[in-house]
């Protein structure tokens, strides 16, 4: 093993419902409709330190670092 340190991180998964009867019912005005969805997913992660990482047709994926703290750091080292 390759020595390291812990990380604590949140992730989150963000899904939009009836993806495909909504691109159904907007027909050309779909990329609007996922770029503004995309914008708000992207502002809202940047306002809290986090970061969009991922994007899988109707699922989006963002991540945030938990900073770390002194009781977290003293606590690894007693493990």
């Amino acid at each position: 093993m390759i020595p390291g340190h812990r990380i604590n991180v949140i992730f989150l998964l963000v899904r939009i419902n009836h993806f495909v009867d909504i691109t159904d019912a907007l027909k050309g005005q779909t990329n609007e409709f996922v770029n503004k969805v995309i914008q708000i997913i992207h502002c809202c992660g940047h306002k809290w330190d986090g970061w969009a990482n991922r994007n899988e047709s109707d699922k989006y994926l963002l991540t945030w670092k938990v900073p770390e703290t002194e009781n977290s750091t003293d606590n690894e080292k007693n493990e």
